[in-house]
C-alpha cells in the first residue's frame, strides 16, 4: 500500500477515529484503525470501532499501490498531528508502516496488525432508511442530550429516545429527576421504529455533521445506522 493525500483531511478522520476507539481496549486490534488504498478509484477507506460503535469513510488520495492494514490509531494521530501543512505520503510494507512529509526526509516507522483480524464492518444499507433535514436533528440531540443519566445501573436512561409516527420525530431524554423533551412535525417519514440511542454515537453526530442536507437514519434488530456525506457510523441500541 502507498498513497499522498492532504495532512488535515486524514487529520480530521483520525480525530473521528480517537472519538469513536475506546481508550483501553482488551483486544489490540481495537486500538488500530483500518485502512485500505484503492487505485481504480484514488481513494483510502478507513473503519475503526470499539466493538459497539463502528465508523468508516474514505478520503480522497493519490493512490500508487493498492493495500490494506490496521495501525495504532493514537500513534498515527500523534505523528500526523506534528506533520507540517500539506502533503504526507503513507506506505507500508509486511511489518511497519511509514508516514513522512512528501518534502521533507524526515520519515516515521509504525507497527502494523494484520487486516485480516480487523472485525467486519457491514456497510449502510438504504433499504428501510429515513431521511432527515441535518439541521433538524442535531436540535433534537441538543435539546435532549444533557439530559441522560450517567448512571450505569439504569443503562436504559443512558441514552435518548426516539420514536416517529404520524410525520412526528420525537426524542427524549431523562436521568430520574429532569427530563427534555423536543418534536419536530410536518416531516414526511413512514413510521418508524422506537429506540434508545448511545449517546456516544449522538455525541459524535453532532461534532461531525454539517448543519446543512440531510441525515440518513436506519434501525436494523438491535442497531442503528447513520450516514452523512460520506461518513458512516453504526452502534448497538440500548435495550
Amino acid at each position: 500500500m502507498k498513497f499522498t493525500t492532504n495532512r488535515d483531511t486524514l487529520l480530521k478522520v483520525l480525530a473521528v477515529a480517537q472519538e469513536v476507539i475506546a481508550n483501553k481496549s482488551l483486544v489490540s486490534i481495537l486500538s488500530n484503525i483500518y485502512l485500505k488504498a484503492d487505485k481504480s478509484e484514488n481513494k483510502v477507506y478507513l473503519k475503526c470501532t470499539n466493538s459497539t460503535f463502528k465508523a468508516s469513510t474514505c478520503i480522497a488520495a493519490d493512490v500508487e499501490e493498492d493495500g490494506e492494514t490496521t495501525v495504532f490509531c493514537d500513534k498515527l494521530n500523534s505523528i500526523v498531528s506534528a506533520l507540517p501543512v500539506g502533503n504526507i505520503q503513507i506506505e507500508s510494507t509486511d511489518l511497519e508502516i511509514i508516514v513522512k512529509p512528501v518534502d521533507k526526509k524526515v520519515k516515521f516507522k509504525l507497527k502494523i496488525m494484520a487486516s485480516d483480524k480487523f472485525p467486519v464492518i457491514n456497510g449502510f444499507n438504504e433499504e428501510g432508511s429515513i431521511k432527515l433535514d441535518a439541521c433538524d436533528f442535531r436540535h433534537l440531540i441538543k435539546q435532549t442530550i444533557f439530559a441522560v443519566s450517567t448512571n450505569s445501573n439504569r443503562r436504559f436512561m443512558t441514552g435518548c429516545y426516539i420514536c416517529m409516527k404520524d410525520n412526528f420525530i420525537t426524542m427524549v431524554a431523562t436521568d430520574g429527576r429532569r427530563l427534555s423533551c423536543d418534536t419536530k412535525n410536518g416531516l414526511s417519514i413512514p413510521d418508524f421504529q422506537p429506540a434508545i440511542i448511545p449517546t456516544k454515537i449522538l455525541s459524535c453526530i453532532l461534532k461531525n455533521a454539517p448543519e446543512e442536507g440531510n441525515i440518513q437514519i436506519a434501525v436494523v434488530e438491535k442497531s442503528i445506522f447513520v450516514k452523512f456525506g460520506n461518513v458512516e457510523f453504526s452502534s448497538v441500541l440500548i435495550e
